[in-house]
Order: C-alpha cells, then sequence, then structure tokens
C-alpha cells in the first residue's frame, strides 16, 4: 500500500491465504507481534504420514517443502517479538502445526481449554519435545499480553467446542480475527456466538480491520443450524427400519455436538454404542476431562488398531444388530478405522443393508474425493444402504458473512481461509455492500503482508 502515513498495525498472511487449511496469521503492532492459528495442511500431512510412523523429528524444512505447515520465513525475523500463538480452536487445520512450530518462538500458546486439552493430548501421545507454556483462557475472557496488547476470546458456534473469534485490541483499535465461524441460533451444544460483544465493537471500538473466514463465501445464504443436523441424524436413525442390521455411522471427531446427538439416538434405538479409533479417542477424551460432556456410562472407547480388531470380533460374535458402531473414516482416509473394515485390513463381514451413515461432507480436494471414492466403491460391493450428506455446515455462508460485517463495521476487510475463488466470493460481497474495494478490502495471498491505515 501506498499511503502518506506511518502505518501502525501489519497483517501477515502465513497461511491459509492460497488453500483451506495451513491457517497461521500474524499480526505486528509497534514491535510487539501475535501469531493466530498455526494449523496443518491435512490432506498433505495424511499424504506424508501414510508410509512413516513417526515424523516428531522431521525438520521443519521438510514439513515446508511437502505443504504440512505454513511457510513462516518471512517473519522469522520477527520471532522474538513474538507474545502469544493463539489457535482459535482445536480442528488440526488452526492447531496441527503447533508442535512442530511453536518452539522457533519464545511465547506461550494461549487457547480456550478443550483445545489445550487436544493440543496436550497430541504433544503426549506423539512424544512431541515442547518447551512452551500452555495457558488457558476460557470464552468470553479477556488477557492483557502486554502493555498495549490485549487479547479478547469471542464466543462463536462452530463444529467443534470453544471456538472462539480473537479481538487484538491495540492503541489504535481492534483487530477482529474470524476463522472459523457461523451463525448458530438453535445449537444443539454449547452457548450460541456472543453477538452483543461484537455489536459493541461497532458501538465504543474502532474495528480496524476483521479477518474473516471465506470458505463458503460464494454459498447465497444462511449456513443451517446444527439443530438442522441433529434432525437429519433423527430421520436416518430412528426413522428408517434398522432391525437386524449393524449401523455404522462416521462423522468430524472434533464435533463433539453431532457425536452428542448420535449417542442419543443410539440409545434410543436400545444399542451398544462403541468408538472406534485414535481421533476419536482423543477428542471425546479432551471434552470429558474439562466436563464438557460424560460419554463413559454409554460408549465403549476403542483406541488401537489391535484392540479395534478383537473387539470387532466380539461384535461378530454377539451380533454386529446389537451395535451402534462409530468410527474413523468419513473422508475416506486410507488408515481410518471405516477404511480398514471395508477393504478386510479388520475383519469385519457387512451384509446386504446394513447402515453406513456418513454424517459429514466430502471436503473438495482431490485428495479427500478420490478416498471417499475409493471408499464407497468398496462398500458397494457389499451392497450396504449408503447415506451421504446428514450434515450441516460450520463455515460461515454469504448471509452470515454480510450479519458479521454489519454487526462489527470493519474498516478494512482481510478475506482468508480459502483459495481465491472463495476470497474472491467476500471480495465481491464487500463491495456489494458499498467498501472502497480498492483501499478497504485486501485479498493477500501466502507470504504477502499488509500495512493499516487505522
Amino acid at each position: 500500500m501506498s499511503q502518506n502515513f506511518q502505518a501502525m498495525i501489519e497483517i501477515f498472511a502465513i497461511g491459509g491465504y492460497d488453500e483451506v487449511g495451513k491457517n497461521m496469521t500474524m499480526v505486528r503492532v509497534d514491535g510487539e507481534a501475535v501469531i493466530l492459528d498455526m494449523g496443518l495442511h491435512i490432506e498433505s500431512y495424511v499424504n506424508y504420514t501414510e508410509s512413516r510412523e513417526d515424523i516428531t523429528e522431521t525438520s521443519v524444512k521438510t514439513l515446508i517443502k511437502h505443504n504440512i505447515v505454513p511457510d513462516f520465513s518471512k517473519v522469522s525475523q520477527y520471532s522474538d517479538e513474538v507474545k502469544a500463538i493463539i489457535p482459535t480452536h482445536a480442528h488440526l487445520d488452526h492447531l496441527g502445526a503447533v508442535p512442530f512450530l511453536a518452539k522457533n518462538f519464545n511465547a506461550p500458546v494461549v487457547c480456550t481449554p478443550f483445545t489445550r486439552e487436544v493440543l496436550l493430548s497430541i504433544i503426549k501421545d506423539d512424544h512431541f519435545q515442547f518447551p512452551n507454556q500452555v495457558k488457558t483462557l476460557n470464552i468470553n475472557s479477556k488477557l492483557k499480553l502486554t502493555k498495549n496488547l490485549s487479547v479478547e476470546f469471542i464466543n462463536s458456534t462452530h463444529s467443534t467446542p470453544q471456538t472462539v473469534m480473537v479481538a487484538l485490541h491495540t492503541k489504535y483499535g481492534v483487530v477482529l480475527y474470524a476463522n472459523d465461524f457461523k451463525f448458530d441460533e438453535f445449537p444443539t451444544f454449547g452457548m450460541k456466538t456472543n453477538i452483543e460483544k461484537l455489536r459493541k465493537f461497532s458501538q465504543s471500538h474502532k474495528v480496524v480491520a476483521l479477518v474473516v473466514d471465506s470458505t463458503y463465501s460464494n454459498r447465497e445464504q444462511k449456513t443451517p443450524s446444527e439443530s438442522v443436523a441433529k434432525e437429519m441424524l433423527r430421520d436416518v436413525m430412528l426413522g428408517t427400519d434398522t432391525r437386524g442390521r449393524c449401523v455404522i455411522v462416521t462423522t468430524f471427531s472434533s464435533h463433539i455436538a453431532r457425536l452428542k446427538s448420535i449417542v442419543e439416538f443410539g440409545k434410543q434405538m436400545r444399542r451398544r454404542i462403541v468408538f472406534l479409533g485414535r481421533s476419536l479417542h482423543k477428542y471425546v477424551t479432551a471434552a470429558e476431562n474439562i466436563n464438557l460432556i460424560n460419554f463413559s456410562k454409554d460408549v465403549k472407547m476403542v483406541k488401537y488398531g489391535k484392540q479395534i480388531k478383537r473387539e470387532l470380533k466380539i461384535i461378530e460374535k454377539e451380533g454386529k444388530h446389537k451395535y451402534l458402531l462409530v468410527v474413523t473414516g468419513h473422508q475416506g482416509e486410507p488408515g481410518s478405522t471405516l477404511s480398514k473394515m471395508a477393504s478386510g485390513v479388520y475383519k469385519f463381514s457387512f451384509s446386504p443393508e446394513d447402515f453406513v451413515i456418513f454424517s459429514c461432507t466430502t471436503i473438495p480436494t482431490p485428495i479427500n474425493q478420490e478416498n471417499r471414492k475409493v471408499l464407497e466403491d468398496k462398500l458397494h460391493k457389499f451392497r450396504v444402504r449408503i447415506f451421504k450428506d446428514i450434515h450441516v455446515s460450520g463455515h460461515a455462508s454469504k448471509e452470515d458473512l454480510r450479519d458479521l460485517i454489519n454487526l462489527v463495521k470493519p474498516r478494512h476487510i482481510i478475506p482468508a481461509h480459502g483459495d481465491i475463488r472463495m476470497r474472491s466470493g467476500l471480495f465481491q460481497l464487500a463491495a456489494e455492500m458499498g467498501y472502497d474495494t480498492e483501499r478497504f478490502v485486501h485479498l493477500l495471498g501466502n507470504g504477502q503482508r499488509i500495512e493499516l491505515d487505522t
């Protein structure tokens, strides 16, 4: 930007500005910096780790080369200025690079209790050496980082618990970081987005910049509530005749609200409920550790491969029609429980008209789409009944984004969390809402920075 002023706030787009995933942004204010999110590129990570047992000692340079973690080389000169690393929630495309990259910054990780539990579980399970302090900040709370910087966590509805928008308070105004969110007025678990707090920003604070999720900015709708997904599940699980059939459900392991609905309906079906897979164990245990849920009396958790093999033998012996199986593998990941069941790695006898419910959508990348196609082709050979897209998104659509912009009235808008087509959708929305897009809407790519007119 070429303006006749001395910029005080700089935004560095490190990752997540050319793709979905690998999210990482730095905000630098008068020689002090905060990092917002530090995520993996999930497909690249899955692809790279398929043939490798342990990558905890893999060099950062190699991880960057393989598109697994963000390339932070253009901000490495500011590493001593970083006062906090703040993952907004527990999804790996926002949190998963922290164990690999945080040690490059002499700063604590600050996150919600649930996100902290997931992070500590990853560090423990994968035996990471992790020197950074991990601090907890509750939702709708504020923390003073330095004399001039404070961070506030604003509760937001998304597809994993304790997701927050981050308000970075500076002496020039607020930088609001909203990756990911939607406005769910009828959540099935947890609180609504704190709209009153957002509204107050436009009334009593100056929102200098809004860095915001663009993934579904081209969808001309309001993203449906999680209560809609719950009714879709009810319709399949309780509204069809499952007698004598095995019922298998797969969904995002981090989606505790969805898992809670699945357990509720499984109990109504009078079935024994078994969760199979490492990531399910990780996220459910994290939620139980901070008393968000208590599945222990209703659900049997099975974590590792050998245990899963034994459990499936028991299930078949006792009668698989007596069970509800919740398994990993909603994207068709080759190493997941459902893929191994379908390919025979885990011996399991699918019968014609058994139920396989995908309570998810396929993330639209070539690797995911191919993996899901391979899995579904295998399942079709067993002549099972497949129920797809029993799901609503956790991402804002165009009308949610419009509502957020109207609520906080930011001076600058920086579309994030998406490729150029997705981010251009938000650019066009801002233009439709009367923004001077040449001056105040900024389509940054990975590795680019901008100095803001405050």
